[in-house]
């Protein structure tokens, strides 16, 4: 069985960062293209799928949000910007609650 390579978790953190800063400013496209290269980089962190679940509910895409959400909880089931996101999608989200669209 071969060693799996170290990941460098600062080229990850900078791909992701640089993404959510993309999708602040509409550039889905860009936004998308790190997103998947910081996967790339590490498959096992929630953040990343919770980025792309953003990405895709604001370009409408609700139900493909949802599925990333639960992606990123399946990797950490207390990663609470994807249960805030999945719960507020999924219409559990209260009035008055904090709303974490964040990556």
């Amino acid at each position: 069985m071969k060693k799996r390579e170290k990941v460098d978790h600062d080229d990850y953190w900078r791909c992701v960062q640089a993404a959510v800063a993309d999708l602040r400013s509409g550039r889905f496209a860009e936004a998308d293209a790190l997103l998947r290269q910081a996967i790339a980089l590490d498959y096992s962190r929630p953040e990343v799928y919770n980025a792309l679940g953003i990405m895709m509910e604001l370009q409408g895409n609700r139900w493909q949000a949802q599925n990333y959400y639960r992606a990123a909880l399946s990797l950490d089931p207390g990663y609470a910007p994807s249960r805030n996101n999945l719960d507020r999608t999924v219409g559990l989200w209260k009035p008055g609650q904090h709303v974490s669209k964040e990556a």
